[in-house]
């Protein structure tokens, strides 16, 4: 690590099965195992595994298995939520899946994994925040747009 870098997160898993997702709202299924040549090679930043030429990584999660009765909750820039079950994403394709539509000008800012039962909190840039229940959002198929989850005012 070089002093002006800054750990974000820390994603504990197998070296066979990661899943990320990019602003664009797409989901690709990375391969940690692919990232380093030998044991002791050094740590890269997650930008070296962008899995496009216009893609970012926005939100590693560990996975093995994608167990049907957990979930992937999206949300975005201009206040949109979406819940998906995991199990829809337990397929390997190099161009990655498209996980949520999103509006013109919008773009995904988080992506976490549920169990089903958690609580949601949606927070403002001006740090206004709403909790919801996460059963209160339905779970919808990978092509769906999601719901408004927080209603932002015009700027």
């Amino acid at each position: 690590m070089k002093e002006e870098d800054l750990i974000d997160d820390v994603v504990h898993t197998s070296s066979h099965a990661t899943c990320s997702s990019s602003p664009t709202g797409r989901v690709f299924r990375l391969r940690p195992w692919r990232s380093h040549e030998e044991r002791t090679a050094r740590a890269r930043p997650s930008s070296t595994f962008s899995p496009g030429p216009n893609e970012s990584i926005q939100a590693i999660i560990g996975t093995r298995d994608f167990a049907a009765d957990n979930y992937l909750v999206f949300s975005t820039k201009l206040g949109q939520i979406k819940k998906t079950a995991f199990s829809e994403y337990d397929k390997s394709r190099r161009e990655g899946f498209i996980a949520i539509n999103l509006r013109d000008g919008d773009e995904l800012v988080r992506v976490v994994e549920t169990h089903g039962d958690d609580d949601v909190f949606l927070v403002t840039q001006s740090g206004m925040t709403i909790r919801f229940s996460e059963q209160d959002v339905r779970a919808m198929g990978r092509d769906a747009a999601g719901v408004r989850g927080v209603r932002l005012k015009a700027r």
